[in-house]
C-alpha cells in the first residue's frame, strides 16, 4: 500500500501558502463586493453578484495556474513523465550517494563469530543503540505490512536477530 509522508505534504502546502493566502484575500474582497450589491436595485444586484462570482472563478483559475507553473512545475513534469534531470544534476546525485555509502559502510570481518546462536546477547554501541532508526521517509518509511529486522552482515553470511 502506498503511504503518504505527512512531512512531504506539509512542505508542498508551505510552498503553495503565498498563493493560497492571495486567493483567500481575493475571495474576501469578492464576498464584500457581493454583500455590497445587496442594497442595489434588482438588475444591478444580479449583475454585481454575477461579476463577483466571475471574479472569484478567475481568482481561483489564476491561483491554480500560478501554483502549477511556479512551485509545483518540476513535480508535475516528473509525475507526468515530461520532466528530465540534467546529466550534471545526475552526476552530483551519484557523487553524493557514493560519498554517503563510503562514509556509512562498515566492514565486519567474521572470525567464526557469525552467525550468532539464537538467544545470544549482543552489545550494540552508539546513539542508534538506544534510539534505532529502522527506515527513512518517503519510500524508506516503515509499514506494518512488512516485518522489520535488525540485520548484521558477516563475511559471506547474513544474520537476522
Amino acid at each position: 500500500m502506498l503511504a503518504i509522508n505527512m512531512d512531504d505534504v506539509i512542505n508542498v502546502l508551505n510552498s503553495c501558502k503565498p498563493y493560497l493566502i492571495g486567493f483567500a484575500g481575493a475571495a474576501v474582497l469578492v464576498l464584500i463586493a457581493a454583500v455590497a450589491c445587496g442594497r442595489m436595485e434588482k438588475p444591478a444586484k444580479k449583475l454585481g453578484r454575477t461579476q463577483a462570482g466571475i471574479a472569484l472563478l478567475l481568482a481561483l483559475i489564476t491561483t491554480v495556474n500560478l501554483i502549477c507553473f511556479i512551485p509545483m512545475s518540476s513535480l508535475i513534469s516528473l509525475a507526468t513523465g515530461n520532466g528530465t534531470i540534467s546529466e550534471e544534476i545526475s552526476a552530483e546525485a551519484t557523487e553524493l550517494c557514493t560519498q554517503v555509502a563510503e562514509e556509512g559502510i562498515v566492514l565486519l570481518k567474521n572470525e567464526n563469530i557469525l552467525p550468532l546462536e539464537r538467544n545470544t546477547n549482543l552489545n550494540v554501541f552508539g546513539w542508534a543503540s538506544t534510539n534505532p532508526c529502522y527506515g527513512g521517509t518517503g519510500s524508506g518509511s516503515l509499514s506494518d505490512a512488512y516485518e522489520t529486522y535488525l540485520c548484521f552482515r558477516g563475511w559471506n553470511r547474513q544474520v537476522f536477530i
